[in-house]
C-alpha cells in the first residue's frame, strides 16, 4: 500500500494547487482552456484509478486472508469437538476463551457446568493434577486415579476426555460402595 499512498498524495498535492489557483482566478473560462489543467487532470484520474485497483487488490488480499482464517479457526474448533463431544454445549466464544488459556488449566472452570451436569468444579493441586470433581450441592468424589492436565501439554480436550473417564469410573465406585453400605447398615 506504500505506492498507493505516494500515488494518492501526488493527486492531493495536484488538487489542492489547481484549487488554490481556481480560488485566486476564479474565472471558469481561462481556466478550462488551460492545456497544462487538462493534463494534470487527465493525470490526477490516471493515478486515482491506479490507487482504486491497488486497494481493491489489497482489500481482496486480506479478504482472502480473513476468510482462510476464519475457516482455519472453525477447523480447529471442529476437530476439537469432535475429539471431545461436550465441547459442542459450548459457544465459539467460550471455546476459544479455554483454548486460549492453555497454559492454565484451571479457567476451564467457569465452563465445566456446560459441559458436564451437576458438577460445579474440580479439585486441582498445586502441580495442576485433578484429585476430584464437586458436585453443584457441594458433595465432593475424589478420583480412584487423578488426572495429571501437564502430560496433555496444553491439550484442554485430551485431559478433560481423562476427567470424563474418570467420573464414570468415581461414580461407578461411590454406586457400588452405596449398594453394599445399604445391605450392611440397620434401617430404622
Amino acid at each position: 500500500m506504500p505506492e498507493e499512498g505516494d500515488k494518492f498524495r501526488t493527486v492531493d498535492d495536484m488538487w489542492r494547487t489547481m484549487m488554490h489557483a481556481t480560488h485566486d482566478a476564479p474565472a471558469a473560462i481561462p481556466i478550462a482552456r488551460e492545456k497544462e489543467r487538462v493534463a494534470a487532470l487527465v493525470e490526477c484520474n490516471q493515478l486515482l484509478e491506479e490507487v482504486q485497483k491497488g486497494l481493491a487488490a489489497y482489500l481482496e488480499k486480506k479478504s482472502l486472508t480473513f476468510t482462510f482464517t476464519a475457516f482455519t479457526m472453525w477447523s480447529l474448533l471442529s476437530s476439537t469437538r469432535l475429539f471431545f463431544p461436550r465441547f459442542f454445549f459450548l459457544s465459539n466464544d467460550e471455546m476459544l476463551e479455554i483454548l486460549s488459556e492453555t497454559k492454565d488449566p484451571t479457567r476451564v472452570q467457569p465452563h465445566l457446568k456446560k459441559c458436564f451436569e451437576g458438577i460445579a468444579n474440580l479439585d486441582f493441586d498445586d502441580n495442576l493434577v485433578i484429585r476430584a470433581m464437586n458436585s453443584v450441592e457441594k458433595e465432593r468424589v475424589p478420583f480412584k486415579v487423578p488426572v495429571d492436565t501437564n502430560k496433555a501439554r496444553g491439550a484442554v480436550e485430551k485431559w478433560l476426555v481423562e476427567v470424563e473417564e474418570r467420573m464414570f469410573q468415581a461414580i461407578h465406585d461411590v454406586t457400588a460402595r452405596s449398594i453394599l453400605d445399604y445391605a450392611a447398615k440397620p434401617r430404622h
